[in-house]
């Protein structure tokens, strides 16, 4: 045992104590003349005892942070201008725990070790070799080009996962806890659309009346719900495939009406494929449950369309109005009219950024850059990046050398879901691998209309499917070896 490991074992028991007296006297000497100020500080204790003492609490918060904690709070929460905002101040502090309790135990570094890290460091590498290009070729500041670049830093945190999760039980309690964050989502956003815009009740969403295919309906948008719902959608259907849980059931209905009422074109296309997409992987008996079930579903929302029908409401007009809107996807797509025709129209100067900066792009350069320098004025007034199109947003902001990165990523995982299905039994492990594998495949072919490996709001839920099955490969590794 070396000389540092002995400092801190011997350190460790007198840490808390330390922490609390420094605590007391910082908030006494505040709490008179600037109670929020106390406020704060008592909060940020709180959370730090919480990073040593229940690190993986820690972790949940970080996940409510990019939630904007389900709607109640506005990204700007807490936010240090110009710098980082309260999700990025909790996604470094979670490093903290970790590195010292590796420097206490370098057994515990095993938790890390998957075939995905090479990938997520080289994207991580590729992430700050465009931060620095941006700085030396556009002569801007690092910290300005970390005002974009900060969002990729959330890739990362698929090492805490990794870490904080050592057990079947850690396994179960942290799924479990997820979808208890999406069932609490989906619950606010069916509410919020039922009572329309004259209650806001999440004043984090933005929610706006439009005319879909003809049908005038409230739309609601609400930064990092969507992405929970979707992946926790994906999961939870896939886990009742395979186990027949009613408990997952009511789950799915729940946050697939939610996720059905955005009214998102794309979003529908997504729900679709992750309904669908495993069923290639999977076994007989569970097409033949997946089919029943299909059609019982079908048939009880027929039955309950045709007696709403003859109480008067137009439950055949709406679905008519649905399956237009949906039938406009492809249409719009093929002929390039539309809304994504209109999209098009719009992204020519960033289509033009993107031809004249090819391998890497113009870097993570954004209008505010443009005041610092004049190299950077090329993006005055323009948008680089857009929530509308994650593919044009990779190709503008890191160039093909971006798509070469993340596509390798994206085949490595593929490659693992494959691999790891083929080894696990479990019909409980099998269901969450199928809900991760097709929420990552509904977002691939999403990508060109959806923001999904450049959104900032997407990002934690990769990641979380990302681990989730890695962790499923650590757990049976080990149950086989026990046996």
């Amino acid at each position: 045992m070396s000389t540092a490991d002995i400092v801190i074992q011997k350190l460790r028991p007198v840490i808390f104590p330390i922490f609390m007296i420094i605590f007391a006297v910082l908030l006494g000497s505040v709490s008179h003349s600037h109670p929020n100020l106390a406020l704060g500080i008592m909060g940020a204790c709180l959370y730090g005892v919480c990073l040593f003492v229940k690190p993986i609490w820690a972790y949940y918060f970080m996940i409510l942070a990019t939630l904007n904690f389900l709607g109640f709070a506005t990204e700007h929460f807490l936010a240090l201008p110009g710098a980082f905002k309260l999700r990025d101040i909790t996604l470094f502090a979670l490093f903290v725990p970790i590195i010292f309790d590796i420097a206490v135990d370098r057994q515990l570094a095993q938790y890390f070790k998957t075939p995905m890290n090479k990938y997520l460091f080289c994207l991580l590498g590729f992430v700050m070799f465009i931060t620095v290009y941006t700085c030396l070729v556009y002569d801007v500041s690092f910290t300005s080009s970390l005002r974009i670049a900060r969002k990729y830093f959330f890739y990362a945190s698929f090492f805490p996962f990794m870490f904080l999760i050592k057990t079947e039980a850690d396994f179960k309690s942290t799924v479990n806890v997820f979808l208890f964050f999406a069932v609490t989502q989906a619950i606010l956003m069916i509410v919020q659309f039922s009572i329309g815009l004259n209650v806001i009740i999440m004043p984090g969403l933005k929610m706006e009346y439009q005319q879909l295919s003809g049908l005038y309906l409230p739309r609601i948008y609400l930064r990092g719900g969507e992405a929970l719902l979707a992946l926790f959608f994906g999961i939870s259907f896939w886990i009742y495939q395979t186990t027949k849980n009613k408990k997952y059931l009511y789950i799915v209905f729940l946050t697939g009406i939610a996720s059905f009422l955005q009214f998102g074109r794309a979003s529908w296309l997504k729900q679709i494929i992750i309904m669908l997409f495993p069923l290639i992987f999977t076994k007989p008996s569970t097409r033949i449950r997946y089919l029943n079930s299909t059609l019982i579903f079908i048939g009880a929302i027929l039955l309950i369309s045709i007696a709403a029908h003859f109480t008067g409401l137009r439950t055949f007009e709406l679905f008519s109005k649905v399956y237009e809107h949906m039938q406009s996807t492809f249409s719009d797509f093929i002929n390039r009219t539309g809304t994504f025709g209109g999209r098009l129209k719009e992204y020519v100067e960033q289509i033009n950024l993107f031809l004249q900066n090819p391998i890497f792009g113009v870097g993570f350069l954004h209008n505010i850059a443009a005041e610092e320098s004049v190299k950077a004025v090329i993006v005055k007034d323009l948008s680089v990046e857009t929530v509308d199109s994650g593919l044009l947003s990779l190709l503008t902001t890191m160039g093909i050398g971006g798509v070469i990165v993340f596509s390798t990523l994206s085949s490595a995982f593929i490659f693992r879901c494959i691999k790891i299905l083929r080894n696990v039994s479990d019909p409980y492990y099998r269901g969450i691998i199928f809900g991760c594998f097709s929420y990552f495949v509904g977002g691939l072919a999403t990508f060109i209309t959806l923001p999904f490996f450049t959104f900032l709001y997407e990002v934690p839920y990769i990641i979380i499917a990302f681990a989730l099955v890695e962790k499923i490969s650590q757990l049976n590794q080990k149950k086989n070896e026990s046996i």
